[in-house]
């Protein structure tokens, strides 16, 4: 009896030790190497040789659940990159992608240590609002990439995280879609370069607030220079302008209509 036991778990370790092996298995599709976890696809690398490239939402019936730690580390062929449906970037991820030139990653929900790190031709971003802008590239606003100078939140992030522009230097233009409702403490403190702010939500859909501060330094746009001017829909230009938070952070002619 004791015999026929052992048989059994030796036999039951041998198949979940196939089954591990089957999931771990590499596949390809159109030159993206993945593998296949818990019913989702996760990328591991990329054998393809486009300058434009747009990651699908799945390659079969398996939706992707991201690209795995150094997943396009060091590709030196693509310049735009798009990644529309895709939750989630590993460890350096897209690390030392020289060519690379605009990023548009709208729907992260998570990302890992320094995805872009060394990145530094990168001009465009769209990200979502959670996570400091720095975190994407280092340890400290040092090291964004001084080529940046758009970047854009995208659609589904209802906020701006506190501090996330803090010190990036040399980003010009921030775009905020509709979808963001709320603007974080020292959201753009000391961005210097800042010029241009874009403010899609109406004031139908309720204007998008600034956050409380307890002092000056923790005001969103401390340490912005004068000439920065905050677009906002002309049909909510007095709403924003009347709004006593945007009144006190901004002076009145700071705020001015987004063109049509």
């Amino acid at each position: 009896m004791k015999k026929w036991r052992k048989l059994v778990i030796i036999a039951l370790m041998a198949i979940i030790s196939l089954v591990l092996a089957a999931c771990d298995r590499e596949y390809e599709h159109d030159g993206y190497i993945y593998v296949v976890r818990g019913g989702r696809q996760t990328i591991i690398g990329y054998e393809g040789a486009v300058e434009r490239l747009d990651i699908p939402k799945r390659f079969t019936h398996a939706p992707i659940a991201g690209l795995g730690p150094e997943a396009f580390k060091g590709d030196d062929t693509i310049i735009e990159l798009t990644m529309e449906h895709i939750p989630g970037v590993g460890d350096y991820a897209l690390s030392g992608m020289k060519r690379l030139e605009t990023l548009h990653m709208p729907s992260l929900g998570a990302i890992g240590k320094h995805p872009l790190a060394g990145t530094e031709n990168l001009t465009s971003l769209t990200i979502p609002g959670f996570a400091r802008l720095y975190a994407y590239f280092g340890s400290t606003a040092s090291a964004i990439p001084e080529a940046l100078i758009h970047v854009a939140i995208g659609e589904k992030t209802t906020s701006v995280t506190d501090a996330m522009f803090k010190d990036a230097k040399n980003i010009a233009t921030v775009a905020l879609s509709a979808d963001v409702e709320s603007i974080g403490r020292k959201a753009f403190k000391n961005t210097s370069a800042l010029e241009t702010l874009i403010v899609e939500r109406t004031a139908e859909e309720g204007i998008t607030a600034l956050s409380e501060w307890e002092s000056e330094m923790f005001m969103p746009f401390y340490g912005t220079k004068s000439s920065l001017r905050v677009h906002v829909p002309a049909c909510s230009l007095k709403e924003y302008r009347n709004d006593a938070r945007w009144n006190e952070a901004l002076d009145t002619d700071q705020i001015v209509a987004l063109e049509e």
